[in-house]
């Protein structure tokens, strides 16, 4: 399972960035977090305007268990 995190920095204060974290997951598949992080990254750049940088990771959600 994966968790889907989007990371909006911004240009002009490089040292300025908020991660958002998805409410609908987690995913399935790797595929399935891209898609749903390029879907909060459209919805996120109705809201916060240039110029900003937009990244994503997908942060599995595998707990090891001991045997």
């Amino acid at each position: 399972m994966f968790t889907t995190f989007v990371k909006v920095c911004s240009l002009v204060a490089i040292t300025e960035c908020t991660e958002f974290e998805d409410t609908l997951g987690p995913y399935a598949t790797r595929e399935e977090c891209k898609v749903r992080a390029y879907e909060m990254a459209a919805d996120l750049k109705t809201i916060i305007k240039p110029p900003v940088e937009y990244s994503y990771k997908c942060a599995s959600d595998n707990i090891g268990h001991a045997t």
